[in-house]
């Protein structure tokens, strides 16, 4: 139908949310010592200091599929759900401490700000291949546009750590 009558009928999709399975270890969280931080699942913490080449495959990842349904037919609207790669100072803070190379990037900035930074580098990554992939799209629309999940979006009225100063992005 979309193909057909693009006017009439608008699609709109959800970004596949993925990250490179083989990526170099500077793309995860590491002690003094050089091993890998791994969190209660045991399974290895990406680095808010991954290198910029595996933040550009992860938007070429999501971007992929975005591509292929582009050729077949125009994509109205794009919604990316958010809660993956980076995760948020409530959950991993506490392996973040432990990683130097990370500690010495953050400086004197507050986690909060610091993450935020990072995540809205990692999401800037994957914007600019949605952009290359669908370049005629409506609206580009990330999780969740009006604030922190709980719509206060600031450092003073947030709760807990469990979101993204979203001015950032």
């Amino acid at each position: 139908l979309i193909a057909s009558n693009p006017q009439k009928y608008k699609l709109g999709v959800l970004l596949d949310r993925k990250f490179p399975k083989d990526m170099p270890p500077e793309a995860y969280l590491r002690d003094a010592q050089g091993n890998f931080i791994l969190d209660k699942g045991n399974a290895k913490c990406l680095s808010p200091e991954m290198p910029e080449d595996c933040l550009k495959q992860a938007g070429q990842l999501s971007a992929a599929g975005l591509a292929k349904l582009h050729a077949r037919c125009p994509i109205a609207i794009i919604q990316n759900g958010g809660e993956y790669g980076l995760n948020v100072p409530g959950w991993a803070q506490q392996y973040w401490e432990k990683d130097p190379k990370v500690i010495a990037a953050k400086g004197d900035v507050g986690w909060y700000q610091y993450i935020s930074r990072q995540k809205a580098r990692e999401q800037k990554a994957v914007a600019d291949a949605v952009r290359a992939a669908t370049p005629d799209r409506l609206l580009y629309v990330f999780y969740t546009c009006g604030g922190d999940t709980h719509r206060h979006g600031t450092l003073k009225t947030f709760h807990n750590d469990w979101a993204w100063d979203y001015s950032d992005m």
